[in-house]
């Protein structure tokens, strides 16, 4: 016979406190086993992604438009010598591209911001921390909330 493991969650609530006396409980229990297994798949597909990342030598990065912000893999971190602690934003990203095409860069990252048009490129940057001069392809895809722009989607191959 086969067993199955489940995962469950398990809530209780007081009732009907009387003479400092829970006079009962309500018991409610929630089987949440697909729920832990897609989370553990989940986790088994980012730690695969970061491998196959790393052996590429491809550090992938979202965008959010609104809060100009960036969420990198550790392999971005790696590839471009950023420290994972530091804030990066968009004027973060272009300092580290060579300065005869930051202004080429700027202009691509304003084109997807504001006309939704992606890119691939191939261009020079330095390792923010050795100042090592890397050629890297860069491809950007856009993300619509909308009929807007929302995030941008890239990665940096070396």
């Amino acid at each position: 016979m086969k067993q199955h493991k489940m995962v469950l969650e398990v809530t209780y609530i007081p009732i009907g406190l009387q003479n400092h006396e829970n006079a009962g409980i309500v018991l409610e229990i929630k089987d949440i086993t697909a729920k832990k297994q897609l989370e553990n798949s989940n986790r088994l597909q980012t730690k695969h992604l970061e491998q196959t990342q790393q052996l590429s030598e491809i550090g992938s990065w979202e965008y959010d438009i609104v809060r100009d912000e960036f969420s990198c893999s550790d392999t971005f971190y790696t590839l471009t010598g950023f420290k994972q602690s530091k804030q990066i934003n968009e004027a973060a990203l272009v300092s580290i591209f060579h300065q005869d095409e930051q202004s080429k860069v700027k202009q691509l990252l304003h084109n997807a911001v504001t006309k939704g048009a992606g890119f691939l490129a191939d261009c020079r940057i330095y390792h923010v921390t050795t100042n090592k001069l890397l050629y890297v392809q860069m491809k950007v895809d856009i993300v619509y909330k909308g009929h807007k722009p929302n995030k941008l989607v890239g990665y940096h191959k070396r």
